[in-house]
């Protein structure tokens, strides 16, 4: 089975959910180029 990879995406994620994003980058298991976080609460979505 073909390893799932990160590696040429950019994550943004809410500030919120910090600790569990983390977590998964600590285990190897998201291997994103970077991860943008916004201040808990504080985010847009672009269409």
């Amino acid at each position: 089975m073909k390893k799932q990879s990160f590696k040429d995406y950019v994550i943004v994620s809410c500030g919120t959910i910090a600790p569990e994003i983390n977590y998964l980058k600590n285990s190897k298991f998201l291997d994103a180029k970077k991860i943008l976080y916004t201040k808990p609460g504080k985010y847009l979505f672009y269409c």
